[in-house]
């Protein structure tokens, strides 16, 4: 939640506006964050955190989310995720 990487991925998450929400775990702080940053070690082969799974991959460090960002890449990842970017703006509303 803290870390500069953290916030970092967060914020490129929050620029896309992206329908449905992303999960966001903050897991360093969590009360079971002694059994969940291991488990998340183990299951994903990442033994560091920020980590940010798009379609149920692995995408990192935070130098290539960035990279892929910059490239459109990410945004094509994010879609054929299923999730739309610029779905959760808000509509204007129609006088009528």
């Amino acid at each position: 939640m803290y870390s500069s990487d953290s916030r970092e991925i967060k914020s490129i998450l929050a620029s896309l506006n992206l329908q449905p929400s992303p999960t966001i775990i903050d897991v360093d702080i969590r009360g079971d964050v002694d059994v969940l940053q291991p488990l998340l070690s183990r299951l994903t082969g990442h033994h560091e955190l920020p980590i940010l799974i798009v379609g149920g991959k692995l995408i990192g460090p935070v130098s290539e989310i960035q990279a892929l960002e910059k490239s459109g890449e990410l945004h094509n990842m994010i879609a054929a995720s299923g999730a739309v970017i610029d779905g959760a703006k808000r509509k204007k509303h129609r006088n009528h």
